[in-house]
């Protein structure tokens, strides 16, 4: 009798789903194209990029936005939420959960001449035969760059936005950036909420 429920508590063990081994529900890309809001952040932040890591990451532009997460953009654990968190005053919309295939508007961002061109001018470019296999223009690995939705605040006055250069290797860079809008203008806050790099 032992070794029948011994059997049975096996089975049900051995058939019962591993959280681990269930595959995440993707999120629905929308067919709604981005707002013009929406685009005057992702372009700014973009034509700006130099100012948070090496232009190369561009070159890994994935062409699909991921859901913002407050609390663990990218897994990574860290509150921007909390009572010294950038985000602890806003209230942010409700957000669906449907992402966005990112425009040509946004993708040429990551295009490899744009990408050259900007390395060249900021005096950055490294010959061919200096550089590794797997780098870019400017000797750096190349990573897959991801953005994701924007989340607004309730009063629409403030956005936020996570970003990721992930070289596979167990690093990369990313953070979470907070955008203000100043008349018709989305510029950056001064307000920092976080950065990482592995």
């Amino acid at each position: 009798m032992r070794t029948a429920w011994i059997v049975a508590i096996v089975a049900i063990f051995l058939t019962a789903p591993s959280p681990r081994s269930q595959t995440p529900t993707a999120a629905t890309v929308t067919a709604r194209p981005l707002a013009a809001d929406q685009l005057a952040i992702y372009q700014d932040f973009l034509s700006h990029y130099e100012q948070y890591e090496q232009l190369s990451n561009l070159l890994g532009m994935q062409p699909v936005t991921v859901p913002f997460k407050i609390d663990t953009p990218f897994g990574i654990e860290r509150s921007v939420s909390g009572p010294k968190g950038c985000l602890h005053n806003l209230k942010l919309q409700p957000r669906s959960g449907e992402v966005h295939r990112l425009p040509p508007e946004i993708m040429q961002f990551g295009a490899p001449e744009s990408v050259t061109r900007r390395i060249a001018a900021a005096g950055k470019l490294l010959p061919q035969s200096k550089r590794s296999k797997g780098t870019g223009p400017d000797g750096w690995v190349l990573t897959k760059f991801t953005l994701s939705e924007i989340a607004f605040d309730v009063t629409h006055h403030y956005a936020v936005f996570t970003f990721s250069a992930d070289c596979n290797c167990r690093g990369g860079q990313g953070g979470t950036i907070l955008y203000e809008l100043h008349g018709r203008k989305w510029t950056e806050s001064k307000i920092f909420c976080d950065a990482w790099e592995g």
